[in-house]
């Protein structure tokens, strides 16, 4: 494990909720993933993980490996694609297991209140009577990963970086632990992710 990542596991150690990882590309801020989750609840701030990509493809490839590295975890999937529970990776709807891995847009209607699992019933119904606290309910005892936060804050204004300002703003208020990792934030992302 390199220097910054142990110094990142230290600081999970001795309290610290909320870091943010600027290394550069190829340093295993990705591949650290379950080791970061292990700190964090060994020092008792978590009991679950939810990896969060903003790429479908990165978050295939990292369950992959994930499953081959660290036999220990119990692995899991949220997005749309079927090819990875006909490879034999649970897909879980909810983020009920110990470890799961999904993407930035599914993570963001979890949260608030638009259920991956449920959203043809939103849509179909403008319904209410749907089961949004039971995603919710599994990411507050969690630490929540943002892999490639660069990705996912692609321009200063717009959409994508005002869903993912509120996000940040509501795991912060429910004191859920988060590390931020990026190989590049620049100035203006900086101060977001701070």
């Amino acid at each position: 494990m390199r220097k910054a990542i142990l110094e990142a596991i230290e600081l999970i150690r001795s309290g610290h909720e909320y870091l943010v990882l600027e290394l550069p590309t190829g340093y295993g801020k990705t591949s650290a993933g379950p080791v970061i989750f292990k700190a964090f609840r060994e020092a008792g701030l978590c009991w679950k993980a939810i990896h969060v990509f903003p790429l479908r493809a990165t978050l295939h490839k990292t369950l992959e490996r994930y499953v081959e590295e660290y036999p220990g975890v119990e692995f899991a999937y949220q997005d749309g694609d079927t090819t990875l529970t006909s490879k034999g990776f649970v897909k879980d709807t909810y983020f009920r297991r110990e470890y799961v891995l999904t993407t930035l847009d599914s993570f963001i209607h979890n949260l608030l209140r638009a259920p991956i699992g449920e959203l043809h019933k939103l849509l179909k119904q403008g319904s209410k009577a749907i089961h949004y606290h039971v995603p919710f309910a599994y990411i507050y005892p969690s630490c929540v990963i943002l892999d490639e936060a660069h990705v996912a804050a692609r321009e200063e204004s717009g959409k994508s970086m005002a869903s993912l300002k509120v996000t940040l703003e509501v795991l912060r208020k429910a004191e859920v632990p988060v590390v931020v990792m990026s190989a590049t934030l620049g100035d203006w992302k900086w101060e977001v992710f701070k």
